[in-house]
């Protein structure tokens, strides 16, 4: 197993409203129309937290990012 020393492992994800300069790391995402420009993973052991951010880099909606072309595997978002 990839993590299978870790205790618990959780994820942050970074909310930034298109009217405001400065974003913030939310626990849950709740936008359906559009995805975070950022991920952090926090990997927990005991008491040690290693988080790790991963970037996001695309723009539009949600559903304009879904459509993948032809040929090419989607990723499903979610489940």
């Amino acid at each position: 197993m990839l993590f299978s020393a870790v205790d618990t492992i959780y994820f942050e994800y970074y909310f930034r409203d298109p009217t405001e300069e400065e974003g913030e790391w939310v626990d849950t995402w709740t936008d359906t129309a559009n995805i975070p420009g950022k991920i952090k993973v926090h990997l927990l052991y005991g008491q040690r937290d290693i988080p790790f951010v991963i970037p996001l880099r695309t723009a539009g909606t949600l559903s304009e990012t879904s459509s993948t072309p032809a040929g090419r595997p989607s990723i499903p978002l979610g489940g």
